[in-house]
C-alpha cells in the first residue's frame, strides 16, 4: 500500500512539470501576440492623451450651447462676446458703462445670459425703419401680451391685476432677469448669487407673511396666530408653498418666528369671513 501510495504522488509531480513545461514552449512560441496585447493598452493610452478637447474644435456657437448648464463664470470672454455682439449693433443698443451690468473686469457676461433673446441677429438699418423693426422682433422676446412690448421699463405694480403673472417666464426675464420667478436662472446660475437668490425668494419682505397673518388674526379672519399665508409664485406664474428645510421646531418657531410652511392666500370664496364687527 505504501509502495503504490509512492508511486501516485510521483506520477501526479510528474504530470505538474510536464504541464508547465508545455506552457512555457507555447509561451516562447507566440511572442508577437503577447507583444501585441501588451502594447495595446499603451497604443489606447496614448490615444487618449492625444485626443483633441471639444473646446479645440468646436465653434463658440456650438462651446455656449454645450455649456448652457454650466455656471456662467466659467465660460471665455470669446463666449460672453457673441452673447452681446448683436445686441450692440449699429442702431440697437449703445454702449453703457458695462456691458455686462456689472463692476467692469469683475464677470464675464453677455446679455443673452440673463436677458434671453437671441444675439447673432445683426443690424445695420436706420432706426423706425422696417428691417430695423424686423430684425428687432427676431432678436428680442415677444411678450404674451403685445401692450407690453412698448417699453423697456420694468412693468408698474406689475403683481397688483395678475397680468404679470399670466406673462410667459422668457419674457419676464428679458424685461426683468431679477424677478423671483426666474432670478434662479439668472443671478442663481452665475455662481455667484446662489445664496442671496435662495434667501431673497423666502425672505419676510418678499412673501409677506406677517402682514397677511397680523391682519388674519387680528380680524378674525384666521384662527392661529402664527402666519400661514404668504405670497410666492413659480416660474409658471401660478401660487406656491414655501417650506422650510428641514422643519423647524416648536421652540424655534416660538423663540425665532420661524415656519414650517406658508401657504398661497385662499381665494375669497373659500376663505373663512373676518368679524364684520370689529
Amino acid at each position: 500500500m505504501k509502495r503504490s501510495r509512492g508511486v501516485r504522488l510521483a506520477g501526479v509531480f510528474g504530470l505538474a512539470i510536464c504541464l508547465v513545461f508545455i506552457t512555457r514552449v507555447i509561451a516562447r512560441a507566440n511572442p508577437s501576440s503577447n507583444r501585441q496585447e501588451a502594447q495595446q493598452p499603451q497604443q489606447a493610452g496614448s490615444a487618449n492623451s492625444q485626443a483633441t478637447s471639444p473646446d479645440q474644435t468646436e465653434s463658440i456657437t456650438e462651446r455656449t450651447q454645450r455649456r448652457g448648464s454650466q455656471l456662467l463664470i466659467l465660460q471665455t470672454q470669446d463666449e460672453a462676446d457673441a452673447k452681446t455682439r448683436g445686441c450692440m449693433s449699429a442702431g440697437c443698443h449703445t454702449p453703457i458703462d458695462s456691458t455686462t451690468m456689472h463692476a467692469p473686469g469683475t464677470v464675464r457676461l453677455g446679455c443673452t445670459d440673463c436677458h434671453g433673446g437671441d444675439a447673432s441677429v445683426m443690424n445695420s438699418a436706420a432706426k423706425d425703419s422696417a428691417q430695423y423693426n424686423e430684425a428687432k422682433n427676431r432678436a428680442h422676446v415677444r411678450a404674451r401680451f403685445r401692450e407690453d412690448e412698448h417699453s423697456a421699463a420694468n412693468a408698474v405694480r406689475p403683481y397688483f391685476g395678475a397680468r404679470w403673472l399670466k406673462e410667459s417666464p422668457e419674457w419676464v426675464k428679458f424685461v426683468n432677469p431679477g424677478d423671483n420667478r426666474v432670478s434662479q436662472e439668472t443671478c442663481g446660475r452665475s455662481g455667484c448669487h446662489s445664496e442671496e437668490v435662495h434667501q431673497v425668494r423666502t425672505s419676510m419682505m418678499t412673501h409677506g407673511a406677517m402682514l397677511w397673518g397680523a391682519a388674519l388674526y387680528n380680524n378674525g379672519g384666521y384662527p392661529i396666530k402664527n402666519p400661514r399665508f404668504g405670497e410666492s409664485y413659480g416660474r409658471d406664474g401660478k401660487p406656491q408653498r414655501l417650506i422650510t428645510w428641514p422643519p423647524p421646531t416648536p421652540e424655534e418657531t416660538k423663540q425665532k418666528g420661524i415656519l414650517p410652511y406658508i401657504d398661497p392666500l385662499q381665494r375669497w370664496e373659500i376663505s373663512q369671513p373676518g368679524n364684520v364687527l370689529r
